[in-house]
């Protein structure tokens, strides 16, 4: 092998070994020590009562969560639907309740409601569970899903590889080829999950969509139009972020109608916190 060929040819070797190890590494402290680290659990109730309890876990489970207190019910779910805590803990007058996200995973609600179970059940008392944000019906766990994207990314990569092999093309063309086949695939892979699922959510994820578009345009309209009247400045960005479900989420709230959008998609059987997942 010259010189040239085995400049050709080692780099990606090596650059695929180090992938391959970071990755790897990447779980390797949770495999070899599986304990929770910082799961964020949000606590309503009585200051002295959550007190109490942050002190004990802090004690008997060090790092395994990362409590923050709401001042009400409603500010916990709220916390938990832009998904900055995995799970609530409400201690009100009606007993113990434990909201937890089902979409966070298997290991993370498993976690959650297993401790507070035990810590209540040490009390002689029970725990009510509700779960928000589950996956499809026939997903219960998001395996699919999971698949799905794992799927996606090798076949990309196979697809590139032999691209790259049988192609003298540039690196623009090449990413190119690679962004134009991630789309063909993950649209076929969430056909294709769907086939064996059933609905996402999707349909009606769009129909609750478009009320909030009909809701934002108008306002919209007549921002633009007095931002031109005044001769206002306007600021433009180019994002490639989409979380299309907070969005939403995000939209109904600033409207003030998610409420009225949860009872409307409760009367046809639909939960609104589905959609998000």
């Amino acid at each position: 092998m010259n010189r040239a060929r085995a400049q050709t040819l080692l780099p990606p070797l090596v650059g695929g070994l180090l992938i391959l190890v970071a990755l790897i590494g990447l779980i390797g402290t949770a495999i070899k020590n599986p304990q929770p680290h910082d799961i964020k659990v949000g606590l309503v109730g009585p200051t002295p009562v959550l007190e109490q309890m942050s002190t004990a876990f802090a004690s008997n489970a060090p790092g395994a969560f990362q409590f923050t207190t709401y001042a009400s019910e409603d500010a916990a779910r709220a916390a938990i639907d832009d998904r900055s805590v995995d799970g609530a803990l409400v201690l009100a007058a009606g007993g113990p309740r434990l909201i937890v996200a089902g979409a966070a995973g298997d290991a993370v609600t498993g976690v959650i409601t297993g401790a507070f179970t035990n810590v209540f059940k040490a009390q002689g008392q029970t725990l009510t569970v509700e779960t928000v944000h589950p996956f499809a019906s026939a997903d219960p766990h998001g395996l699919i899903l999971f698949f799905v994207v794992l799927a996606v990314v090798v076949s990309t990569l196979v697809a590139m590889a032999g691209f790259g092999l049988r192609s003298q093309s540039g690196f623009g063309l090449r990413l190119i080829m690679v962004v134009v086949y991630a789309v063909l695939a993950a649209l076929v892979g969430m056909g294709m999950a769907r086939w064996i699922a059933g609905d996402y959510g999707s349909g009606f994820w769009v129909a609750t969509a478009l009320v909030a578009r009909d809701h934002i345009v108008d306002r919209w309209v007549d921002a633009t139009r007095r931002t031109y009247r005044d001769g206002r400045k306007r600021v433009y960005y180019f994002s490639l972020e989409f979380l299309i479900g907070r969005l939403l989420f995000d939209a109904l709230g600033n409207l003030g109608i998610t409420e009225t959008a949860r009872a409307a998609l409760r009367g046809l059987e639909v939960d609104l916190d589905r959609l998000r997942t």
